[in-house]
């Protein structure tokens, strides 16, 4: 289980985040708050804090102030940034101060935070399961979480930057990369020459969706991404999940078991393969199936809930009209 900390001078901001998110399922024990950043180093000293959530202005010490405050502890929390703000300055100097992610507060939603933060708690296990395993030098560990945060940043479709803030970024970090030297990382080395082979494709770049792509198969090549055993496991638990429509316990939290990962690094990767979240992919393949059943079959209304997991015909019939925009079919041999 994991701390958080979120720290923001509008405590409406710090409750709605507490209470919109499911904190359990995302396997943090506690969240604690902050108004401003001083307030915030304070709380990382006197609990074990593994990420922080912080606004970016606020008053007493704002949240790069803050950052870079973080940057002197051993270990550092992960830092994700959440700003009003969209300006090139603000990302450049957050990614400098190894932020793993951003949130643009004007678009966030409990989605968002819930998929930047099961991120970081992945990136935080995986370290944990190599840390036997020799430690990257920091210059290089810094080059490959920039240029990850960077993909985090494009990668979602409310991006908070514009295409001609993004190319600043991708020339400021590449820019940067000239300058390291990893002659014993041959990842490393391959990521850096593609960085700088895609250059004037970047500069090209006509809209934030062909920037997105060239980032990302940047990341693919390298395998910074999914890797084949982890989309494997994918693939055994969308077949669990067919498998299980009907029953109604059917969680994320029973199908990461099943498949032996955790629920924050199932949840992330998940939506990578499937290209949906688990949630919303269940939902859709259970109304698939009641979509079937109503036409293929006589069963009555509740026996097709029960076929795909809905205890309740009528909550089924609003989740299913919701779905399809039709009333689940009704009949003299179905009615509920």
């Amino acid at each position: 289980m994991y701390n958080l900390l979120i720290v923001d001078d509008e405590s409406m901001v710090r409750l709605g985040m507490k209470s919109c998110v499911d904190w359990e399922r995302l396997q943090v024990d506690n969240v604690y708050e902050a108004s401003n950043g001083e307030e915030g180093l304070q709380a990382v000293q006197d609990h074990k804090i593994d990420v922080v959530i912080t606004d970016l202005k606020m008053s007493v010490m704002d949240g790069f102030s803050f950052l870079e405050k973080l940057q002197e502890l051993e270990p550092a929390p992960q830092a994700i940034v959440m700003s009003c703000y969209n300006d090139y300055e603000n990302m450049r100097q957050a990614l400098k101060l190894h932020v793993k992610d951003f949130l643009f507060k004007p678009r966030m939603y409990p989605r968002d935070i819930e998929e930047a933060v099961a991120k970081v708690l992945d990136s935080l296990e995986q370290n944990d399961s190599h840390s036997t395993g020799g430690q990257a030098s920091v210059t290089e560990e810094n080059y490959e979480e920039r240029f990850l945060a960077l993909c985090s940043l494009l990668s979602r479709e409310d991006a908070p930057v514009e295409l001609s803030s993004a190319k600043e970024l991708y020339m400021d970090f590449a820019n940067r990369v000239m300058y390291i030297d990893h002659p014993a990382n041959e990842k490393l080395n391959f990521l850096s020459g593609l960085i700088f082979r895609r250059i004037q494709e970047v500069k090209k770049c006509e809209s934030l969706e062909e920037l997105r792509s060239v980032v990302s198969d940047i990341s693919c090549a390298c395998g910074l991404e999914e890797s084949r055993g982890a989309r494997q496991s994918i693939a055994r638990a969308i077949a669990y999940i067919d498998e299980n429509l009907s029953d109604p316990n059917l969680s994320m939290e029973a199908a990461a078991d099943y498949v032996g990962l955790s629920v924050s690094y199932f949840s992330r990767t998940f939506k990578a393969v499937a290209g949906k979240g688990y949630t919303d992919y269940v939902a859709d393949k259970r109304i698939e199936m009641a979509d079937r059943l109503s036409q293929t079959t006589r069963l009555k209304i509740y026996e097709i809930a029960e076929r795909v997991g809905y205890t309740s015909p009528k909550y089924f019939s609003k989740v299913y009209k919701e779905h399809t925009g039709k009333n689940i079919r009704k009949n003299s041999e179905n009615e509920v």
